[in-house]
């Protein structure tokens, strides 16, 4: 679960930031005795909830496109935690924690 997560994580970081001049990526992953946080923060070309609120994929084969976020939350779901997706200026950010 752990490997998918932050696959999914990596990789829309990846391609969110393909359009940007800046490229930037900040991953940063703590362990305590009860939780694992992972966050991922990455540059994006422009703001991505305040124009895509669900986060719905922009590529053109939706039908096999647009699972990232929503395996994300699922797997933090399986293990007692949760995500939260948000923009922070000029960078989308995605922050997950999973319980032990």
């Amino acid at each position: 679960d752990f490997c998918s997560l932050l696959g999914n994580l990596m990789d829309n970081a990846i391609r969110g930031c393909a359009g940007c001049v800046k490229k930037t990526i900040r991953l940063e992953i703590k362990q305590d005795d009860k939780s694992i946080t992972v966050c991922v923060k990455n540059t994006v070309p422009a703001p991505v909830i305040a124009n895509n609120p669900s986060l719905a994929t922009s590529k053109k084969d939706e039908k096999n496109h647009g699972y990232g976020t929503k395996i994300v939350r699922e797997t933090a779901e399986r293990h007692g935690g949760f995500a939260d997706f948000y923009d922070e200026g000029s960078m989308f950010c995605c922050n997950v924690i999973m319980y032990k």
